[in-house]
């Protein structure tokens, strides 16, 4: 699941002397010729992996650590901004977004629809919404639109799970911003 950032993105790397490997899973499964005409301007760093994401997992894993032995610092990013920052950005603006409602004196709907094809955003939106009925907020029902047919709820649950830890590790406890004043 890539984007039309990597036909803009991956051009204006090759500009600036960066080395991109872009590693697609064949996810939805499409026939080989097809997937190759799909990304057919960028096949000089395209890897297909194949539907099997545990066999994708390995190849770049190795890639990667074979990069580092030669001294290069490769980058690892996930399709779909699949991160814990991911993660906490969909949140922070879903936070920002109730604050907008309040200030205009508006209450937030009972149901919001998120298109879902990596779950980062949908992640996010579910960890702003625990957040907002944990202050006694109203509850607003986080609704996932599957737009592609993945494994949509693991990829959630696996954000959701990776975000609460990576945060736990690595904020402080004290932090020294307002996320959100009226929804905290």
């Amino acid at each position: 699941n890539v984007t039309n950032l990597a036909f803009d993105l991956l051009p204006a790397m090759d500009r600036a002397g960066l080395g991109v490997h872009l590693h697609i899973i064949d996810d939805p499964p499409t026939p080989a010729a097809q997937r190759g005409q799909i990304f057919g301007d960028l096949a000089r760093g395209l890897i297909l992996l194949g539907p099997t994401r545990s066999e994708a997992f390995r190849r770049t894993w190795s890639l990667w650590f074979r990069l580092r032995r030669q001294g290069r610092r490769p980058l690892w990013v996930l399709p779909g901004v699949s991160h814990p920052t991911g993660v906490i950005g969909n949140a922070c603006g879903y936070l920002e977004l109730v604050d907008q409602l309040d200030q205009a004196g508006r209450h937030p709907p009972r149901a919001i629809f998120v298109t879902a094809a990596t779950g980062t955003t949908l992640a996010g939106f579910a960890l702003a919404e625990r957040l907002l009925r944990l202050t006694g907020r109203r509850p607003t029902r986080i609704v996932g639109a599957q737009i592609y047919p993945g494994r949509i709820r693991e990829s959630t649950r696996f954000l959701s799970r990776w975000a609460g830890l990576s945060s736990a590790r690595r904020l402080p406890t004290r932090l020294p911003l307002d996320i959100s004043s009226a929804a905290l």
